[in-house]
């Protein structure tokens, strides 16, 4: 006894709080982040349930699969029908913080790395929860609630084998005592929350919804948000508008990166609503997607090569460019992701030779929107030729003798596009100038009829189309 007293006396106390570890944990996590992180809890289920059973088509490996939010100021709830949890993994893994196994999901294609997002997520809403599993194997409940987070340092969980379950083999959780931001947040009547997760995720699920995957927002199906580029319309043409394609296998990740034109040169009048912030560029600039998911859309920053090592800062010019980079492994911890899962690491050598091939097709393509800043018919003409398909498909339309093989940095294969140069002589000259407001609207009501609304660059036209045929006259 007297030597067990003395080996204490030289030990210390690590062992952190519950109080403090879980409101440290919610402080890097935006709310719509941390519903999302459950919604991947639920894909990562029917990713291994899937791996159970022969899947019989391949494109809609999701197919059968949904998930269903509700949400209001008094809860939150996500159910699935994605397999539930195994007994043995809820006592071992599913509520502790932070994963001890990272070889549990090496064959599936998860993006689960760190295990906290579930735990993260009920503690960044309420106070009160009840996670509830109808699994092949066992069905149980869990309940976490105020006296266990502010209660002692005992960090294990009752499991309640006989806690009523879902119908269907999958997991409910439910969120009450809500914080009270959070309260605000879901209240229909003070906000439109609903309508800001259900935008996340048409566009961060887009493809997992194409896959067969149901989302459901309070009784609302989500539709997914298209990613296309245009391609041309006769495939054997040697220089037409086609995207610039990267392919590669490093260190047991798959990259697939494509970036071309999202849709046709904007009209000048379109430029102008991009400027004044009339219009969104929600459909240019990067995506990056991680095992399915959207983890960075539509980014046109520093973190996708904009902006630096020759590469133009972004401008509206470039509003019709969209690319994507795509990585696939089964090893999640490989995946150039942060643990939000909703945004990529800058620090991962990968993603580093990534980013230098991202930069030479945003090169390329910067580069061929320079030619053709001016309207012109060979421009209208040109757009004609191409037609929009799923960006993740142009590789398909890409001829085999057309492929180039990379053999430094990051190796792989790559098709280069010849891009079309304007052919005629330059014959039309941009003009561009600044008015005050009341200098313009005088000149609208001269040359419009009452009533009318035109733009300013409209108003501009008219007034040259005016003063030209008086010229003329």
């Amino acid at each position: 006894m007297t030597n067990k007293k003395s080996a204490d006396a030289n030990k210390v106390v690590a062992t952190p709080t519950k109080r403090f570890f879980v409101e440290m944990l919610t402080r890097d996590i935006e709310l719509d982040d941390a519903i999302l992180d459950l919604l991947d809890n639920c894909l990562d289920g029917a990713v291994r349930t899937n791996a159970k059973k022969r899947v019989k088509d391949k494109s809609r490996p999701y197919a059968g699969f949904w998930a269903e939010i509700t949400l209001d100021a008094k809860h939150f709830c996500i159910k699935d029908n994605c397999g539930g949890i195994p007994i043995d993994i809820a006592r071992s893994h599913a509520f502790r913080f932070g994963r001890e196994d990272n070889l549990r999901d090496k064959d599936f294609h998860t993006v689960g790395t760190y295990g906290i997002g579930m735990k993260r997520a009920i503690f960044k809403m309420g106070s009160d929860c009840w996670v509830r599993s109808h699994h092949a194997n066992g069905s149980f409940g869990v309940h976490i609630d105020e006296d266990w987070i502010s209660g002692d340092d005992k960090w294990e969980l009752d499991m309640d084998r006989q806690a009523e379950v879902p119908k269907d083999e999958g997991v409910s959780l439910r969120i009450t005592k809500l914080l009270p931001g959070i309260e605000h947040h879901f209240d229909p009547n003070k906000g439109n929350f609903e309508e800001v997760i259900k935008k996340k995720i048409r566009l961060h699920y887009a493809y997992i919804i194409k896959k067969g995957f149901v989302v459901k927002v309070n009784g609302h199906v989500v539709k997914p948000s298209d990613f296309q580029t245009l391609i041309p319309v006769d495939l054997a043409s040697d220089s037409a508008i086609a995207p610039y394609i990267y392919q590669a296998e490093e260190g047991g990740v798959s990259v697939q990166l494509i970036m071309g034109m999202y849709e046709r040169f904007p009209s000048q009048g379109e430029l102008d609503d991009y400027v004044d912030g009339k219009r969104s560029k929600d459909t240019a600039g990067w995506t990056v997607v991680c095992n399915d998911r959207v983890v960075l859309a539509n980014d046109t920053s520093h973190m996708t090569g904009w902006g630096e090592s020759g590469v133009p800062v972004y401008h509206s010019q470039f509003i019709m460019l969209s690319g994507l980079v795509e990585f696939i492994s089964n090893d999640a911890s490989k995946l150039p992701v942060t643990t939000t899962k909703r945004g990529v690491d800058l620090n991962s050598p990968l993603y580093a030779d990534v980013k230098n091939i991202m930069r030479d097709a945003l090169k390329h393509f910067t580069s061929f929107t320079n030619h053709w800043k001016t309207q012109t018919d060979e421009r209208a003409n040109m757009q004609t030729q191409t037609r929009a398909i799923d960006i993740r498909e142009a590789a398909q339309s890409v001829r085999i003798d057309k492929w180039q093989d990379v053999r430094k940095g990051l190796k792989g294969r790559r098709f280069v596009p010849e891009l079309p140069k304007p052919k005629e002589e330059k014959t039309h000259a941009k003009m561009s100038f600044t008015r005050s407001k009341d200098e313009v609207q005088l000149v609208t009501d001269f040359l419009f009829d009452p009533g009318a609304n035109p733009k300013p660059s409209e108003v501009g036209e008219a007034a040259f189309d005016w003063a030209l045929n008086e010229a003329k006259a």
